[in-house]
């Protein structure tokens, strides 16, 4: 329904909008500090405005991932076609594929919040199941 509190089209506007938050953020400051990597510089000491609102974008970005799949699990029209292993293998090709590809082409492995989504859909997966 388009009435409720944080419907499907809301839910995808602000995924959109932190995405493209987070490509700006990368963009400028992406060599400096990597969310969810181990690859941080010490010479940086003191931590940037920018890296806290990467985070909280990034936190709000899996949360809103998350709350999608909880509420398509739970929605009373999807009961016959939910939980089927093809649409688990569908979400994961999509989660991955574009990151995967851009690992080959680029040459960098700084892509781990694909597997970080890929993960908590598995687990949400599970225990919805």
């Amino acid at each position: 329904q388009e009435n409720d509190v944080l419907n499907r089209s809301q839910t995808l506007e602000w995924k959109g909008l932190l995405s493209v938050i987070m490509l700006v953020y990368q963009y400028n400051m992406g060599e400096y500090y990597q969310p969810f990597s181990n690859e941080y510089e010490s010479s940086l000491k003191r931590v940037h405005v920018y890296d806290n609102l990467a985070k909280a974008a990034m936190t709000s970005l899996l949360f809103l991932t998350g709350y999608n799949h909880t509420y398509y699990f739970n929605h009373p029209s999807n009961t016959n076609r939910v939980f089927k292993l093809s649409r688990v293998l569908q979400v994961c090709m999509r989660i991955n594929l574009l990151a995967v590809f851009m690992c080959l082409v680029l040459g960098k492995t700084n892509y781990g919040v694909c597997l970080i989504h890929t993960s908590w859909f598995l687990f949400i997966w599970a225990m919805m199941h």
